[in-house]
Order: structure tokens, then sequence, then C-alpha cells
């Protein structure tokens, strides 16, 4: 790989969510140089002109204007097999991803290119593993999905959590992932992207263990969540967690990579105490149970798509004010046979689906192509691909993962 002309690419940068990533590159790591040598791509050569116009003009990113373009479409095979033998890794925010993703993962996985995506479509992720992984050990290509607010704040705190008991002597047995306050808006590529998930079949939804070899029980126990209760261990009011559908499965594939000892895993999303948060509990639950079964109806689902186009999302002020704070909650037991409680939390400052999305795609991305990892290639998660080196990183650019002392 040390021959490739191009240490990065984003795919899909005239997108919402494309256009924050080339952005957040430029800002933190400037334009390419020597050092880091990147560009972007999409179809359409004038929209990505417009992309470097706006950056130059409107956000105060001259540099921009040394972006190179490459211009091709995700539906063409040719072009995306010259793409991927030319870079060490691609990061894509082209979806929905079951329509316009295969492709791009099937070249990267036979030319030995690093893979980072968005996706939360864990149907599509399952075949993708299915048809590739062979293909992708054997280039050595790291393929990683799932690399925004869906899954990595998840995926990393288990990995922080886990291994924290771990170092305190403890065997774990529950880990615990509680969303508290939080603030952000949805993008119609998002909206998109769940629509197309839904029409895969119910069994491939419902399955929380659909990402490992047999598609069976691993190490891990994902605990369904249904209703409202009281959680003790941080004193709220919990409800199910939208999100949880997409971040168990990434989480349970990590520990089956990973090779950890049996634990329960569950996520919430939760409402301070009191009646009033009570009610917000319960009323997130109605309303997540309604936003399901509306979007698996066709027509429901067609006017929604039609409402809610793609590239559309938050204004830049909205992102701004967006936070998440995520409380996570570790038991294991001690020598004695003892249950002892860790705890540790998430903070994110800024849009958590956006904002801070591209920046979490962005900062996987330049840890495939920048840092010394000691995996192999392979269809990997967040992390169990970059674990430890991956939190360091977000740490600098302000988003926390870390344990209570």
């Amino acid at each position: 790989m040390a021959s490739r002309k191009y240490d990065l690419v984003v795919f899909g940068a005239t997108g919402f969510t494309g256009r924050l990533v080339v952005e957040y590159y430029l800002r933190t790591y400037g334009p390419p140089s020597p050092s880091f040598q990147w560009a972007i791509a999409g179809r359409n050569q004038d929209k990505l002109r417009k992309v470097i116009q706006e950056l130059e003009t409107h956000k105060g990113v001259p540099e921009s204007k040394y972006l190179e373009t490459l211009i091709g479409s995700s539906e063409d095979s040719v072009f995306l097999d010259a793409l991927t033998k030319q870079t060490k890794v691609v990061v894509t925010t082209v979806g929905p991803y079951g329509k316009y993703g295969s492709k791009l993962v099937a070249a990267c996985a036979a030319n030995g290119t690093h893979y980072a995506d968005l996706t939360g479509e864990v149907p599509w992720i399952a075949k993708m593993i299915a048809s590739h992984e062979n293909t992708a050990q054997a280039s050595g290509a790291r393929i990683l999905h799932c690399c925004g607010f869906d899954s990595e704040p998840s995926d990393l705190g288990a990995h922080v959590l886990y291994n924290a008991m771990q170092k305190r002597g403890l065997t774990p047995t529950e880990i615990k992932f509680v969303l508290g306050s939080s603030q952000g808006g949805v993008s119609g590529g998002t909206v998109h992207s769940l629509a197309d998930a839904m029409m895969s079949p119910v069994e491939e939804m419902t399955n929380p263990y659909i990402l490992l070899p047999d598609k069976k029980k691993g190490s891990m126990t994902v605990k369904q969540t249904r209703g409202v209760w009281w959680d003790q261990d941080v004193r709220r009011w919990n409800a199910p967690f939208i999100m949880a559908g997409i971040n168990t499965r990434v989480v349970a594939r990590s520990s089956h990579l990973m090779d950890r000892v049996p634990f329960t895993y569950l996520e919430t999303h939760s409402f301070p105490k009191g009646l009033w948060g009570c009610l917000q509990a319960c009323m997130l639950t109605v309303a997540v149970g309604v936003a399901m079964v509306s979007m698996a109806i066709p027509p429901i689902r067609w006017i929604v798509l039609k409402v809610i186009p793609p590239g559309s999302g938050p204004s830049e002020n909205a992102r701004k004010k967006g936070y998440a704070l995520i409380y996570l909650v570790g038991k294991g037991l001690n020598k004695e046979g003892k249950e002892e409680v860790v705890k540790g939390s998430v903070r994110i400052s800024g849009d958590p689906g956006y904002q801070e999305t591209a920046k979490m795609l962005a900062e996987t991305g330049m840890a495939l192509a920048k840092d010394k990892l000691s995996v192999q290639g392979g269809f990997h998660t967040p992390a169990s691909a970059l674990g430890d080196t991956l939190v360091a990183r977000l740490k600098r650019r302000n988003l926390i993962i870390e344990v209570e002392e």
C-alpha cells in the first residue's frame, strides 16, 4: 500500500454528512500535503465543485481549492476498482448502503483497501460479511461498518468499560449503555437508510446475533428492553433506545472477535427521576413503537421519504447546540465472588448524529490510514480493529469516553 497515490478518499462528498466530513478534514488536518494525501469523490463533478466553492466562500476554508476530485458512480465497478487501487482508505457516506454500497465494499475487499462507513443497515452488513469476509482476510483489507453515533459510542464504551473491569480484577457480568440527556437533528439520508433497512425480513431485523458466524448467541447476551422501568444504577427512568437494534449487534460482534468472557449487554434511553421523567419515558416508548410500525407500511414510508429528501439535515447553528451524555455501567465479580460496579461515561459536545458523527468517521479513517494496527484483514468493528487507538484520537478532539476512578 505504500505506493498508493492517496492515503484516503472521501466518497459521497456532496451529501449532507459527506460535506461535514470534508470540512472536518480541512479544518483539522488541512489540504492535501506530503504527510496526508487525500481527495474527494462523487458521481457529479459540478456538485463536487459546488462543495469546494461553498467551503471556500461561505465556510472560510480557502484551502478547499486544493482538493482533487474523482468522478464516478457507486454502481460503476470499473471506476470503483480503479479508485480502490489508488488509495489506502475509503470513507464513504453514500447511503442507503444496501442500495449503493455493495460494489464499493467488494472492491475494497478485493484490492486490500481499508474501508469505513456510517451504515446502520445490519442485515446488509451480514450479507457483506458472508460475501466478502474471506476475500478481505486474504487481501488485508480492514472493513469497518457503523463508524458514527451508531455505533462507536456503544462499541468503544463497552470496550473501555470491559477492559477497566478486567484491570481491576473483576470478571465482567453486565455492561449497560444508558443514553442520558441529548440533543440532535435528523438528516434525510438517515431516514432513507432506516426505511431501506425496514424492508428486510423480520427475522433479520430482530436477531441480535445476526453478525456472528452462525447467527446464534456468542459470549455476549443481548438483553432486550421493553416498556419503562426505574434504573437504580443511574437513578433515572429507562425506556427502549431506538438505536439499540443496531448498536447491540455491533457490540456482540466485537465480543466475538475479541474473545470476551460471557456477559449481558443492554442499551436504554433514560429520563430524569420524577413524574415528568416517567411520563417522558412512556411517551418515547409509544413514539418509537408508532414510528417503527409506520415505516413498515409502504404508503406511509413513501410519504415520509418524499417529505424528507436525502441531502437535508440540521442547520449549522443547531449542530453546534447538539450534545449527548451517555452513562456506562459495568458489573463484575471480584475474586471473592462479590459484585462490584464500575461506572463511566461518553461525553459528546456537538450534534451527535451529524457534527460528531462526521468527526467519528473522519478519525476512524485517519486511524486506518496512519496508525500502526495489529489486526489483520477482515470485517472488524471499531473496537476490535482500533480500540484504544480510536478512543485516544477522539479524546484529542473533545469526544470523551472514560471510566470513573
